[in-house]
């Protein structure tokens, strides 16, 4: 028997995140990837720009372990531990080209024992109603002091308490209903300089959530602090 050698070419790897990937589909008309995680997440990814086009959360306890789309590409079925077969809508394209980025509001060499803050900013956003993200510093450098709410989106909501692991804060905004669109601050946050050296503070796992609840994945951009 003949053994023929194929020169397999990798196109495209897809970012996981620490998240265990049980489903995979491609749309009928070959425009879009779906994923199922074990978290209960499910990811659509354009093919042509290899950009995440929405992000949307089963029910708690559905961890997916299969996905598919339909043949006519207008809904996806998912089944899930929980012994549970789901039947979603396709949602179309979202609208929402949104970037977050840090700004700095310091001094360009901050002394050890002042405060620096930085702020979460959004631009063109979307009927935004919800924010997360995870801020990672260099805790040798920096000691988080705190985090309060920004004036993008109108009375009505909130900032949870946010969650510190050595060098990381999970930051959450909710609200109830009221929406924000066009650019803004969503959140300001304080740390306390330790050392002079350069340093970067960068935001993971940036989501926008608009007044659907549909979650988007906008662009973000990082900052650094100079020595």
């Amino acid at each position: 028997m003949d053994v023929v050698y194929i020169n397999w070419q990798l196109r495209w790897r897809l970012p996981s995140h620490g998240l265990i990937t049980n489903g995979i589909s491609y749309s009928p008309d070959g425009k879009t990837l779906v994923v199922g995680d074990d978290k209960g997440f499910i990811h659509l990814w354009d093919i042509a720009t290899k950009q995440k086009r929405m992000l949307f959360k089963a029910p708690k306890h559905h961890s997916i372990t299969d996905i598919a789309f339909s043949s006519d590409g207008k809904t996806i079925a998912s089944s899930g531990l929980d012994g549970t077969v789901l039947v979603w809508n396709v949602p179309p394209p979202t609208n929402n080209q949104a970037t977050v980025k840090i700004t700095q509001n310091l001094i360009s060499t901050p002394e050890i024992g002042n405060l620096i803050t930085i702020s979460i900013d959004v631009m063109d956003g979307i009927s935004v109603s919800g924010f997360k993200t995870n801020i990672l510093f260099d805790d040798t450098s920096l000691k988080y002091v705190k985090a309060e709410i920004g004036d993008y989106i109108p009375d009505g909501y909130f900032l949870d308490s946010p969650r510190i692991r050595n060098n990381s804060i999970s930051i959450q905004i909710k609200n109830s209903g009221k929406i924000g669109s066009g650019k803004g601050t969503l959140a300001t946050v304080s740390f306390e300089v330790l050392s002079k050296k350069v340093s970067s503070i960068r935001m993971s796992n940036v989501i926008l959530i608009d007044s659907e609840g549909l979650i988007s994945q906008p662009q973000s951009l990082d900052a650094e602090i100079g020595k």
